[in-house]
């Protein structure tokens, strides 16, 4: 661990002695010039700072001597033009920012020197026109964007790409009628991704009449292709049984596709078949128990939940209400209504946490609004009495 004095400027060394960086404080923070040198004696960056943020022109070189990257920053976020350069000294990238965000023109090149992209940021967005090159300098697209969309006047052009882009466009905007007219549309070309989001509508009733039949279907044809959502959706279909019968082998061959695909929700699913077992097999909790693990540490919230079940429950684990209330937390914010009742119990309990009513209504209520059976019987128990604060639910929400 480096220990700089207050105030002024200090050396750190290699083992071997050379100097390997300099660097100016002020007040125990980076103020001023901050220089690094490679072991062979080569200048390897200068970067400037100010108050202990980045600030102004910073350089940095490849071993070979030749310049690497020239950027510029402002109170520590990038701000102004930066250049980025090959190790052979060819250009590879000239682009801008603003506050932090990569806002202008930028342009990219080829290794052997031909433009490869010419397009223009706004707010991070793609805007206005993109042209993109071959390697031979033959132009392979051209394409017109709009808030970081192509501008869906493009899809009228029959490119399922452009189909896509401009659902994507309609979806964002929550014009959801719009959005699954080019789903569709692209869907029917033959794009997985297009066929994957008019599944979701389907499923859902967005635009259309909510149909299980149809989002099987379009999720069967994306998932063919490969499509990492709509594998684990289709797993999700026969995991619960929905449209199609339960079917737990085929529900696995499904998530093992979408999970090594790096799908979480797949992962967390999958375990939660090893919890149970199918097929008279028998339940494997330690393996369910790795799988919710991983899930839940990628941030998959029905991991999450399905991991703070295991140690509620103490099925096949220790019972470890700490651990629970730690995993039910996050589902419980973003409306998982098993989690909103069982953190709701806690706190009516006294598990884990101090006994508290309010916070017990507060969330009990919200699960039981969503239609769990379990929290509605809750709200109504004469032992704990929570209706008695529904009115003050009104204005509260726990800090």
């Amino acid at each position: 661990m480096k220990v700089y004095p207050t105030d002024g400027t200090f050396p750190v060394y290699y083992e071997s002695g050379k100097k390997a960086e300099e660097v100016t404080f002020k007040n125990g923070k980076p103020h001023g010039l901050r220089t690094q040198w490679y072991e062979t004696g080569q200048l390897k960056s200068e970067y400037r700072f100010k108050a202990g943020k980045r600030h102004g022109k910073c350089l940095a070189w490849y071993e070979n001597s030749l310049l690497f990257k020239e950027s510029h920053y402002k109170e520590g976020k990038s701000h102004g033009a930066d250049t980025v350069w090959n190790e052979d000294g060819s250009l590879w990238r000239k682009y801008n920012w603003k506050n932090g965000t990569i806002d202008g023109h930028q342009i990219k090149w080829h290794n052997n020197g031909q433009k490869q992209s010419d397009c223009n940021y706004k707010d991070g967005k793609l805007e206005g026109l993109t042209i993109t090159w071959r390697e031979n300098g033959s132009i392979e697209k051209e394409e017109i964007f709009k808030n970081g969309f192509l501008d869906p006047k493009e899809a009228k052009t029959g490119d399922p790409e452009a189909q896509l882009n401009a659902g994507l466009h309609y979806d964002e905007i929550q014009d959801y009628d719009k959005a699954f007219f080019w789903f569709n549309k692209g869907a029917i070309q033959g794009n997985a991704e297009c066929q994957f989001h008019a599944g979701r509508y389907y499923a859902v009733g967005l635009s259309v009449i909510e149909d299980s039949k149809e989002a099987y279907q379009w999720y069967l044809k994306s998932a063919e292709q490969g499509h990492i959502g709509a594998e684990g959706n289709l797993g999700n279909m026969y995991f619960y049984g929905k449209y199609v019968d339960q079917d737990f082998e085929k529900a696995q061959k499904w998530y093992e596709k979408a999970y090594k695909k790096g799908n979480a929700d797949a992962l967390g699913h999958m375990g939660k078949i090893y919890e149970l077992g199918y097929d008279g097999k028998t339940p494997d909790i330690d393996l369910a128990h790795d799988f919710y693990k991983m899930a839940a540490e990628c941030e998959s919230l029905i991991s999450q939940q399905f991991l703070a079940v295991l140690y509620f429950q103490g099925n096949g684990v220790d019972k470890d209400y700490s651990e629970a209330a730690k995993w039910f937390k996050k589902p419980a914010e973003e409306g998982f209504s098993n989690s909103q009742f069982h953190l709701g119990a806690m706190y009516a309990e006294g598990l884990h946490f101090e006994k508290n009513l309010k916070l017990a209504a507060y969330w009990i209520n919200l699960a039981r609004k969503d239609g769990h059976e379990l929290a509605e019987q809750a709200w109504n128990l004469d032992k704990y009495r929570l209706f008695k604060y529904e009115v003050y639910l009104k204005t509260y929400k726990p800090t």
